[in-house]
């Protein structure tokens, strides 16, 4: 989604602080526990011995309160803050072959959960479609030069995160605003020639028009998020999110059905942007609302009124950014943000500690991001 305003987003890392240790010794000491006279700053990060996975690192906290990468997990290996690097987080389910398995106290597997059925595929601790696996490994990405990206979030750091997957070429000369994707591995575009169009995000040069109504919905530029109808379901809904202050929440009705209409829901609370918007296979909406100052935020959107049934508060930006979007991926938040020309991803993570939760993933993208979406196939937690 764009805006004509820029910003600088500056991010600060923590540091360290001494630890101070008064206690008398009358022999040899053991470099192990803190001891009675351990005394850490005020503002320490964490507990010397405290372990807590960043990404896919296990992460121990030392002696002066600082979180310190102890071990990488490497290959299908994920991170227990209690485990370590083990075949499954406990509680959850995991893939073995084509089988969904339990997963065992220790990280290992379990009993058999269920068989995949022919056709479909065992990916995340579910089974899924073969079709929808494309949509489920990616978020895709729209730039304001028509061309369609992939970003790869099991990887978010690396370099390669981002690759070009190739051209939009849909009938209009209008730019493009905002994007989402459905499960079948279409993304549905929106220009601000006010329509949606739809491409297969294996062919972006084939675009069609979707049969969207315009004039419906009181703006033409939009934020867009697909979500499953109920947890688990393959039925799905398109809602949108209308521009300016204060923005409006709409649904679509059946995508099969032409013409296609929108109802309108509700309206969210005032923000200075208009929001960009997400969906997950557990039928949760989100919506994100970039600001320079407290109402910054994330909102889980009740899907019947478009007030916020949860808020996460988020970091105050300088200034709104000049392009926005938004998508979710294994339980985190994916932003993309133009400040002062600079494209940046972010990765908001709810799960990790405070002072870790908002972190910048990518820096100087050559390309100016205005869309972003995922499939309602893509798994809400990693693993």
């Amino acid at each position: 989604m764009n805006t004509s305003l820029g910003l600088r987003f500056v991010t600060s890392l923590a540091s360290g602080f001494a630890l101070t240790l008064s206690v008398l010794l009358g022999s040899s000491c053991s470099g192990e526990g803190t001891g009675s006279g351990t005394e850490l700053p005020s503002d320490a990060l964490c507990q010397p011995g405290q372990r807590t996975c960043l990404g896919n690192t296990l992460n121990t906290c030392s002696s002066d309160g600082t979180y310190v990468p102890e071990l990488d997990c490497a290959g299908s290996k994920v991170c227990d803050a209690t485990l370590g690097c083990v075949d499954c987080s406990p509680g959850g389910n995991l893939c073995v072959g084509n089988e969904i398995r339990s997963c065992n106290s220790d990280g290992s597997a379990g009993p058999l959960v269920q068989a995949c059925d022919f056709a479909q595929t065992c990916r995340g601790g579910t089974c899924v479609d073969s079709c929808e696996l494309a949509a489920s490994e990616f978020i895709y990405l729209l730039d304001s030069s028509n061309q369609l990206l992939s970003f790869e979030p099991r990887s978010d750091t690396s370099a390669t995160a981002v690759k070009v997957i190739g051209k939009v070429s849909c009938p209009t000369a209008t730019a493009p605003n905002s994007m989402s994707v459905d499960r079948r591995a279409r993304a549905w575009l929106n220009y601000d020639d006010g329509k949606l169009y739809k491409i297969p995000t294996n062919n972006p040069a084939s675009c069609q028009d979707s049969g969207y109504q315009t004039g419906v919905v009181p703006t033409a530029k939009v934020g867009m998020g697909f979500v499953s109808d109920n947890p688990g379901s393959k039925i799905e809904t398109l809602y949108l999110a209308s521009f300016g202050n204060p923005s409006q929440l709409w649904k679509l009705n059946p995508l099969d059905v032409a013409p296609i209409v929108a109802s309108k829901i509700g309206t969210f609370a005032a923000s200075a942007t208009s929001p960009e918007m997400t969906g997950t296979g557990a039928a949760e909406l989100y919506a994100y609302f970039p600001a320079a100052d407290t109402s910054h935020r994330i909102i889980r959107v009740n899907k019947t009124s478009a007030l916020a049934d949860l808020t996460y508060q988020l970091p105050a930006l300088a200034t709104a950014p000049g392009a926005w979007a938004f998508a979710q991926w294994g339980g985190r938040f994916y932003i993309f943000v133009t400040e002062s020309s600079v494209s940046r991803v972010y990765r908001y993570d709810p799960s990790q500690p405070d002072n870790m939760k908002w972190v910048r993933v990518q820096d100087n993208l050559p390309t100016r991001i205005v869309g972003a979406g995922v499939s309602t196939c893509a798994p809400t937690k990693v693993g």
